[in-house]
């Protein structure tokens, strides 16, 4: 019976300590700066960040459901868009990082890195790629050598509750 007892309170002891090492949260790194985004993000604490982030740069969109900046993330380079989405209260809903090509956009391809070696290799849909992760879907699009439909982009949604 001791046992028994034993291994149960081993077996719990592993299940505590793999929950502690489960991240709820994605980086988004942005002139260097790490935001650590996750289901308990809101508009607040992202537009605080985003402000510390990008210290020169204005939201060229500020709406109650969507806070977006172009800036440029590469010198020389092409513009990077980071769109978040919010849904009532400020909940963050979503996130969209666009370029037109991945020299331009090291937002996404970081987040794109990351997710490989946190979540594995994804799941192809046709020439993109898809991760879920800590109660997100992440999406992946690169179309090269389209011209001006050329595009690398992270498209990052909330799954349902």
């Amino acid at each position: 019976m001791n046992i028994v007892r034993s291994l149960l309170a081993f077996v719990l002891l592993l299940g505590l300590a793999g929950q502690a090492l489960c991240q709820d949260t994605f980086p988004v790194v942005v002139n260097g700066k790490t935001l650590d985004i996750g289901a308990a993000s809101n508009r607040t604490s992202l537009e605080a960040a985003l402000t510390s982030a990008l210290p020169s740069e204005a939201p060229s969109l500020a709406a109650p459901e969507r806070l977006q900046y172009d800036f440029q993330a590469v010198p020389d380079q092409g513009p990077v868009t980071l769109a978040f989405d919010f849904g009532p209260g400020g909940r963050f809903e979503g996130l969209t990082i666009d370029a037109y090509l991945k020299e331009q956009n090291p937002v996404a391809a970081g987040l794109a890195a990351w997710l490989g070696a946190k979540a594995g290799k994804g799941v192809k849909k046709g020439h993109d790629t898809l991760w879920t992760y800590a109660g997100f879907e992440f999406l992946l699009t690169e179309t090269k050598d389209a011209g001006e439909d050329s595009m690398y982009s992270m498209a990052v949604t909330r799954k349902a509750p």
